[in-house]
């Protein structure tokens, strides 16, 4: 049974100084030793989208990190869909207009995955992928501090730990493999040429043809902007569940790799139903619940679903996020039976 501290967010008390006192009060960061190099894995989302991860928030994490007498720095890779953070320096520009400059978190942001097209080495994955490819700077990182801001998702039905390293944590290569573990298709009989499709695709993939749209080809990362936008519905994403089974996949590895040099920290603050490559903010789904601290991944996101309630984010997206979880478990990735600690918060 592993451990799950629980600080439950108190509306009168300073929410940076009720993780600092979790963190405190946890001991979670007992394992990091001085002198070492500790990355801080954030997920930087488009700019304009405010229900994000607070720089704040960062900011205490690093500092603890530092009381340590180790070496934090943030990162995250760049992504495969969207325009603003397809490569490093977007990536950079981006994480500095949400706040999360050295100025603001006390430490330096790097895109791990370098400019945005190194291939990273293959770990070998239990479950659906079989192989992850994962960045070169993973391989030179002392200790990895995973801190995820919870939140519902359109494709996997919730993003917490597991997505924010599954997902956040790979390199081009395995984001595109696992996005085409679903399949696209259109509708001929609902489609009509209209183009909308071509328009929002920031790869230019969808084609008309005999005023007909054609989607398929190798580089459909499958984002689902062209079926949000298409007017008739006329495109479909099947095969959703298996999104789940390989970010699973691919955050076992995160884990093997970093086995007892990991942990993670779920922020359930401003939860919101954004996706991460929107540049709007989306609503917020719930209040503020707190803060959730392990070493266990699967841990971390079961006790915040079991605090939050699974069934609000079925019914956001329709999407049953246990998936994921049970998934990570049955292949070793962590465990679903854990033990709350809840941790009261100092006046």
């Amino acid at each position: 049974m592993e451990n799950v501290f629980f600080s439950r967010i108190d509306a009168g008390i300073s929410y940076p100084y009720q993780l600092e006192n979790l963190i405190e009060k946890s001991n979670i960061f007992s394992q990091i030793e001085a002198g070492r190099f500790v990355a801080v894995k954030i997920r930087v989302q488009d700019a304009g989208n405010i229900h994000r991860l607070d720089p704040l928030f960062i900011r205490v994490v690093s500092e603890k990190i530092k009381e340590k007498g180790a070496y934090p720095f943030l990162i995250d890779t760049t992504s495969y869909y969207s325009e603003k953070r397809r490569d490093a320096l977007g990536l950079l520009k981006v994480a500095q207009l949400n706040g999360y400059a050295e100025q603001v978190t006390g430490v330096p942001f790097f895109a791990a995955d370098g400019l945005g097209l190194q291939e990273g080495y293959p770990v070998i994955s239990d479950g659906l992928l079989k192989e992850t490819y994962i960045p070169y700077l993973l391989n030179e990182c002392d200790y990895l501090v995973v801190l995820s801001d919870c939140k519902a998702d359109p494709h996997t039905g919730f993003s917490g730990a597991l997505k924010n390293i599954g997902a956040g944590l790979t390199t081009k290569k395995t984001k595109l493999k696992m996005h085409r573990t679903v399949s696209i298709k259109v509708d001929d009989e609902l489609c009509d040429g209209c183009e909308e499709c071509m328009g929002v695709c920031a790869l230019r993939i969808p084609k008309i043809i005999n005023a007909k749209a054609v989607i398929e080809e190798p580089a459909c990362v499958r984002c689902s902007k062209c079926l949000k936008i298409c007017p008739q519905k006329a495109i479909k994403i099947n095969n959703l569940e298996n999104l789940q089974l390989a970010v699973s996949s691919s955050a076992r590895s995160i884990v093997n790799e970093f086995e007892g040099r990991v942990l993670f920290i779920n922020s359930a603050v401003n939860i919101s139903s954004a996706d991460d490559f929107s540049s709007v903010s989306g609503n917020l789904i719930c209040d503020d619940i707190g803060f959730f601290a392990s070493y266990d991944p699967v841990s971390c996101d079961k006790a915040f679903l079991d605090t939050a309630g699974v069934d609000l984010f079925i019914k956001k997206h329709g999407i049953d996020p246990l998936i994921q979880v049970m998934e990570a478990e049955k292949i070793s990735a962590g465990t679903t039976n854990y033990n709350l600690v809840e941790i009261a918060n100092k006046v």
